[in-house]
């Protein structure tokens, strides 16, 4: 009996703890905020999270709002999670900083193995691929490509730069690459020519497609991209869209021609197709191509273009580190940092273009040089106001290497003489180059922390007189002007003649006699009795005191 009475209670006690909520339970974030505060922006995830932390269990709450209109979002966040206050101004100035912002941008992005190199220069040379084989299928593409040996004749430089080749050869070497491109070329019109004389037949499918692929592997040989080519796909876009535009019209009078079939002569109508079905022969000849066959080649080209940018920026923005680091050693030199960084990221971006992963190098080691001729020449042609040619810059910094070590060497600032023995070049050389590399300065450069004056305000200007020596002419001249007036005619003539008063042109006595038709004896005389009445002038003592005034200024 007393088993039973245990059991029972035991029973009904569990009852009880079912009924009752448990210590551990939490409300929902449906049952706390409002339904204005859970339609807003916050993560859900957080929110319920911030409540499960900070809101106490239900059985544990002394006291809820009546109205949860009145909950605030911070008496519910925790104060990690709370708004803050606004930020400082320097805060949002380092947020809007543009080099900042690349700087973190460029952090975000994960480095990659040499594996993923590979992978992304198969990706760029599978997307060329698919370019210049869909423009091999064109018949315009071969004209352009076969037209370039015309431009090797009279333009080598630029036929050099088309086929992705440096310009800077002797002009042997030059010559002779021009004459290898050539016979290359030449080997691509007898191609041509052949697939020129097959139709395109099913039968003959293979063999055309054989031959275009030998011919895509000349032009990879010439290192010919489809960049090189823009402006022939530009054209086949053209072709497309015009070939679009009258099939539109075609059949736009053929519906007009069926819907006025006794009202309007059929003559007219047939005129009209005969004109544009012409044109769209025109068109056709040119691209070698109907419209349907050259839309599906100018989506290849697309295709193949995606497939090789995607690879190429994928490339770019892993190796961005590289030309901060690269960049970082060239401060100082007339460019900003920034700048600097930027003419980095066009020698990247060649490196990208060139790189050839059949080489088994890595990609850092092939874009590092890529980077720092880019970065040099750029210094070379931008840092200074006065250009200087880049094989000069390399001779300067030559010197300067030198200079330094022949300071550290012997204590003493090096002579124009100890330089050029070091170097193995002539004085005069040595002396050349080191004039040419003097920085200029410029004359509105600040001078001073407060920068309220500047250098144009220290440097003498020879050519000009001052303020001061302006008036110090005008009062001689007066003054001398005074003395002259009390001379007689003849003797204030013969007084101007000889020194020069007024034209600033010294006469002889010869001279002076011939103009007032006496002997320059005579010429002699009216001169020293000119001269003793100006010594016992009253005037004498104010003309004295110009006798440190310059003649020049006189």
């Amino acid at each position: 009996m007393t088993r039973q009475i245990k059991k029972e209670a035991v029973k009904s006690k569990k009852k009880q703890e079912k009924a009752r909520p448990e210590k551990t339970e939490f409300m929902t974030p449906e049952q706390t905020l409002p339904t204005e505060m859970l339609e807003t922006t916050l993560n859900p995830l957080f929110l319920s999270r911030a409540i499960e932390q900070e809101i106490s269990p239900a059985n544990k709450l002394k006291t809820m709002p009546e109205d949860f209109d009145e909950l605030e979002l911070q008496d519910i966040l925790p104060k990690a999670a709370r708004p803050e206050a606004p930020a400082s101004p320097e805060v949002i100035e380092s947020d809007h900083d543009p080099v900042k912002i690349y700087f973190r941008e460029m952090g975000k992005i994960s480095l990659l193995s040499q594996q993923d190199e590979i992978d992304l220069a198969r990706q760029m040379e599978r997307g060329r691929k698919i370019q210049l084989r869909a423009l091999l299928k064109t018949r315009l593409a071969i004209k352009d490509i076969l037209a370039l040996r015309d431009i090797s004749e009279t333009e080598p430089d630029r036929f050099l730069r088309i086929f992705d080749e440096t310009d800077d050869f002797e002009d042997d070497a030059a010559r002779k690459k021009v004459k290898e491109i050539r016979q290359t070329l030449d080997k691509f019109h007898k191609l041509s020519e052949r697939l020129k004389s097959m139709k395109p037949t099913a039968r003959l499918a293979f063999s055309r497609g054989r031959l275009i692929v030998e011919m895509y592997h000349i032009l990879e040989e010439l290192h010919l991209s489809p960049e090189k080519m823009s402006s022939t796909i530009d054209r086949l876009r053209e072709i497309l869209h015009l070939l679009n535009e009258l099939e539109e019209k075609r059949e736009e009078i053929q519906l007009s021609g069926l819907k006025a079939k006794n009202k309007v002569p059929p003559a007219s109508f047939k005129n009209k197709l005969k004109l544009i079905l012409a044109e769209e022969k025109i068109y056709r000849q040119e691209a070698g191509l109907k419209a349907p066959e050259l839309r599906k080649i100018l989506l290849d080209v697309i295709r193949g273009e995606k497939i090789q940018k995607h690879a190429e920026n994928k490339l770019i923005e892993a190796n961005l580190r590289l030309v901060v680091s690269i960049a970082k050693n060239y401060v100082n030199r007339g460019l900003s940092l920034s700048d600097l960084i930027q003419e980095g990221n066009l020698g990247l971006m060649r490196a990208v273009q060139k790189f050839d992963y059949h080489r088994g190098f890595k990609f850092s080691t092939y874009a590092t040089w890529w980077i720092k001729q880019s970065i040099t020449r750029a210094i070379a042609d931008q840092a200074r106001t006065i250009r200087i040619p880049v094989h000069m810059v390399e001779t300067i910094n030559r010197l300067k290497k030198i200079h330094q070590e022949l300071v550290q060497k012997t204590g003493h600032e090096p002579t124009v003489q100890e330089i050029a023995e070091a170097v193995k070049m002539p004085v005069q050389k040595v002396t050349k180059i080191l004039q040419d590399s003097q920085e200029l300065l410029s004359l509105d450069s600040p001078i001073g922390d407060d920068e309220e004056s500047f250098l144009r305000d220290f440097v003498q200007d020879i050519y000009n007189p001052s303020p001061a020596d302006i008036v110090i002419r005008a009062n001689l001249k007066e003054q001398i002007t005074r003395a002259i007036n009390t001379l007689t005619e003849r003797e204030a003539t013969v007084i101007k003649m000889r020194f020069g008063i007024g034209d600033g042109q010294e006469h002889t006595l010869e001279e002076i006699g011939q103009k007032l038709k006496v002997t320059r004896e005579r010429v002699r005389q009216i001169e020293t009795k000119a001269l003793r009445k100006l010594a016992e002038s009253a005037l004498r003592d104010k003309l004295k005191s110009f006798s440190d005034t310059p003649s020049n200024q006189v």
